[in-house]
């Protein structure tokens, strides 16, 4: 509907508002140097004369009439704006102010508008402030013409009536608040005249409504919404531009608190997925320490074949326990499986040199006691400073010697005291090491470790 819709905006004139509207007029005012964009005349239509201002043409309309003198008002202020659809042409300009002063007179007794304008310096083009007295002729009840009065009521209120009529009448009810229906004591409806301020303007609107389209050929024109209550319903351009402002203003506050909710909805998302993450991380955490708790405690061995970890459990282990595990497993890193890689790998090593390590050991062990045997060691001894010794023969060759220290002595702990138990086994029997070394060459006997 916004620019296809035209308005009538009216208003009653006192004195000073008179002379406030012919300052505005000629921009003496703060409202009217402010609105004014660009230098260019106004339209004005002055029947009284082209070098008259607003209140000498007032003068010269109410010159010789009559008015009621209780009443503080002159004269009308009608605001008449066209659609803004209407293109802006010198033609169509002066057409705009022909056509308002055309309709007020035609509607308020034909003897109405003292002065128009049509401003063309403001934003707005497609106004113009139409200033009006409506006269008519006042006659005797004997039927006699007297003189022209002044009426500012007469002809809007005559508009109403003729449109609306008569309505039941309503009336506050104290105790509920709403407004109700009033009844006479007899019971019949009480009514009352359509014709206050409220509907004469309702009137203008649909008679103006009906010119634009039939009186200057604009099929296109809308209706404008009917005005619900009684307050004023037209802007002053500066309270329009704080209008438009605050609007503007709402606008991107909304849209600035639908942002902020919708990153804050983003970021509860966000929370919320972090969260879940974190848990099945503390979960997948679990699961891993748990396979390395189990591992440290054998209740797994890792084996590497062809480069993949292949576990085997204790057969004790609940069939429960064992699919928990085999269930981790599938939750693991890569960098979690290279890890177990990498100690898998080390696991096995530690595994062949311990073996080895056995291995030495008794290779040391069969070494000594076939030394003992031979004479080459005479026996072993702890000593409480220095530690377990090995004593060798003195018939010994410093090469035959240095073979076996370098087979004895990295294992002297274990080695030593061996040798010392064989010389005491030896000596409760009650023979000579000699003795045993050519029984146990006659028998073959092992009396070596595993002696």
């Amino acid at each position: 509907m916004k620019g296809k819709s035209g308005s009538v905006r009216m208003k009653s004139l006192d004195a000073s508002g008179l002379a406030a509207m012919g300052r505005h007029e000629k921009r003496l005012d703060y409202a009217g140097s402010k609105r004014a964009i660009r230098d260019v005349p106004p339209l004005v239509y002055s029947p009284y004369g082209e070098g008259l201002d607003l209140e000498q043409s007032y003068a010269a309309h109410v010159e010789g009439t009559k008015r009621n003198k209780g009443g503080r008002a002159l004269a009308r202020h009608g605001f008449l704006q066209f659609p803004t659809d209407l293109p802006v042409t010198p033609e169509n300009e002066q057409r705009m102010l022909d056509e308002a002063v055309a309709f007020i007179n035609a509607t308020h007794g034909g003897r109405a508008v003292f002065r128009a304008r049509l401003d063309r310096d403001e934003a707005g083009r497609h106004g113009v402030d139409v200033f009006f007295a409506p006269k008519y002729e006042k006659t005797t009840r004997r039927g006699k013409v007297i003189e022209d009065w002044i009426s500012l009521s007469k002809f809007g209120k005559k508009l109403a009536l003729e449109r609306f009529g008569e309505r039941q009448k309503k009336e506050k009810n104290p105790d509920s608040g709403l407004f109700e229906l009033v009844f006479d004591k007899a019971g019949q409806p009480v009514m009352e005249r359509c014709d206050s301020p409220v509907f004469q303007g309702r009137a203008l609107q649909d008679l103006w409504t009906g010119h634009l389209r039939d009186g200057m050929g604009l099929e296109w024109v809308e209706r404008g919404k009917v005005k619900v209550g009684r307050d004023p319903d037209r802007l002053e351009p500066e309270e329009y531009k704080i209008t438009q402002e605050r609007g503007k203003l709402e606008s991107a506050k909304a849209d600035l608190v639908g942002e902020m909710e919708a990153r804050e909805a983003a970021l509860a998302a966000k929370t919320r997925e972090l969260n879940q993450r974190e848990q099945e991380i503390t979960k997948k955490e679990q699961k891993t320490a748990d396979y390395i708790e189990a591992v440290a405690r054998d209740d797994i061995r890792l084996r590497l074949v062809d480069g993949k970890i292949q576990p085997r459990m204790k057969r004790s282990l609940p069939e429960e326990r064992k699919a928990e595990l085999m269930e981790a497993v599938g939750s693991f890193s890569p960098a979690v499986r290279e890890i177990l890689r990498a100690t898998t790998s080390l696991q096995m090593q530690a595994r062949e040199a311990k073996k080895a390590t056995n291995e030495a050991v008794i290779k040391a062990m069969q070494a000594g006691s076939d030394a003992f045997y031979r004479r080459e060691v005479i026996g072993a001894e702890e000593a409480p400073e220095t530690g377990w010794k090995i004593h060798y023969s003195s018939r010994l060759t410093e090469q035959r010697r240095g073979v076996l220290s370098a087979i004895l002595e990295p294992f002297r702990e274990v080695v030593a005291p061996f040798i010392a138990a064989i010389a005491q086994a030896v000596h409760r029997w009650g023979v000579t090491a000699e003795e045993v070394a050519e029984e146990r060459n006659d028998s073959g006997w092992d009396y070596g470790p595993g002696m």
